[in-house]
Order: C-alpha cells, then sequence, then structure tokens
C-alpha cells in the first residue's frame, strides 16, 4: 500500500464513525484538528474511491472556492459515483461563496424561482450583488431569473459575469447557450454547450441542449429551469 492510500484509509477510519452517527459537530472538529481542506483535496487522488468520496463530502462542508477548482477535474472521473460526488460538493461551496448574509438571500432568491417567481428573485439578486458584487453563483442564479422572463440581454450580461469570478461554472456556460439559441444564433450556442461539457462531460442540461439545438436551434422549455444543487445519496 503506497503512503497516499495510507492517508485515505486512515481518514477512512477516523471519519466513517462519523458519518455513521451523523455526528456533523464532531466531524467539523476533526477536519479542523486533522484534516484541512488541502490535503482533503490530496486525498481525491489518493487511489482509493471511498475516501476520495468522503473527502468530497467533507469538502461540501468546508471547501472554498479555492478548492472547488482541484474539485472540478473528478467532474470527468471515469467513476460516475465520485463525479456525483463531486458536483454535489461543488454545488455546495458555489452557493455558499459569498458570505453568511449574501448567500442567505441567494437561497430566498432560489426559492422564489423554484415556485415559478422570478421577478421577486430578480430584485432580491439585485440586492445580493449590490452588497457582493464578485459573488458568482448569484449572477448565475440572476441570469437563470432573467431568462425565465426572457430578459436575454441581462442573463447574457449575468452569464459573462459569473463565468469572469467563475470560469469552471458549467452551468453559467450552458444559461449562455440558452440565451444564444432563444437569439437564433445556434451556433455560438453549440460553442458554450461543449464548453460546458468540456468542464463536465455528463452535465445533462448541456447534452440535452446541444442536441436539441442541433435538431431545431430551440431550446426545450424543460430545459430552461435554474440549475439545483445536486444531491447524490451517499452510499
Amino acid at each position: 500500500m503506497t503512503r497516499a492510500e495510507q492517508d485515505g484509509q486512515r481518514f477512512i477510519d477516523q471519519v466513517r464513525p462519523l458519518f455513521e452517527r451523523q455526528d456533523s459537530e464532531a466531524l467539523l472538529a476533526v477536519l479542523s484538528r486533522d484534516w484541512p481542506n488541502d490535503v482533503l483535496v490530496s486525498l481525491l487522488n489518493c487511489g482509493g474511491t471511498d475516501a476520495a468520496k468522503a473527502a468530497l463530502v467533507c469538502l461540501s462542508l468546508t471547501g472554498t472556492m479555492r478548492e472547488s477548482r482541484p474539485m472540478v477535474w473528478k467532474l470527468a472521473d471515469r467513476d460516475r459515483s465520485i463525479a456525483a460526488f463531486a458536483e454535489h460538493a461543488i454545488w455546495s461551496v458555489w452557493f455558499r461563496a459569498g458570505g453568511a448574509p449574501a448567500n442567505f438571500q441567494l437561497r430566498r432568491a432560489v426559492k422564489r424561482i423554484d415556485q415559478g417567481a422570478p421577478l421577486p428573485a430578480i430584485r432580491i439578486l439585485n440586492g445580493v450583488l449590490a452588497r457582493a458584487g464578485r459573488f458568482a453563483e448569484a449572477y448565475h442564479q440572476r441570469a437563470a431569473a432573467c431568462f425565465l422572463v426572457n430578459r436575454l440581454a441581462q442573463a447574457i450580461r449575468d452569464c459573462r459575469a459569473a463565468l469572469r469570478f467563475n470560469p469552471f461554472h458549467f452551468s453559467a456556460m450552458t444559461f449562455l447557450g440558452h440565451c444564444y439559441a432563444v437569439q437564433g444564433k445556434p451556433g455560438k450556442a453549440v460553442m458554450m454547450y461543449e464548453a460546458a461539457l468540456h468542464v463536465h462531460p455528463r452535465y445533462p442540461q448541456a447534452r440535452q441542449a446541444v442536441a436539441c439545438v442541433r435538431r431545431s436551434a430551440i431550446v426545450s422549455p424543460s430545459l430552461r429551469r435554474p440549475a439545483r444543487r445536486f444531491d447524490p445519496e451517499y452510499t
């Protein structure tokens, strides 16, 4: 067993009982003391599937935008379950990257979008971005809300802002593709969908949309919904 594999096994032995007890307070204490984020990132490539999955679960709790980049590479992992855990962890990090007050308001806005009320969501997100102007996820969600009410120019600006602050945001790339498709620019739409798939090869919204645009240059209404955090079942 290599040193990396030994570290992965030691990590699993330490955190598994905490997962089983669902003791999040003790888990966070152990992570703070023994497993900082840079070490968790190293465990993503330790050679152990269980250790990689557990590290991704822990990074979903403690990770920052700095750690989201190495997690993005796991979206292309040959093991689909690791890719699913990576997506969950990435969304968790992206959704809390604005600081506590902005994160709270972002969740309010996403709830309004899910309830079919994009205009109130836009108003909430306007306030978020007035105070947290580098919060990529707030731009992304406002782009999604603007897209739903056909404010395409604003949606395009917000997608570009999201990508300026988070160049790996595969969903912002996808929504930018949607905007171009609705504008009758299928070539630019396909380019953005393919960019999203380069980051996240299994991203279903981009995979379905690129096929749809290649057939008809029209985005199906079912693909216009804003992205949600992905919650895999932890087994």
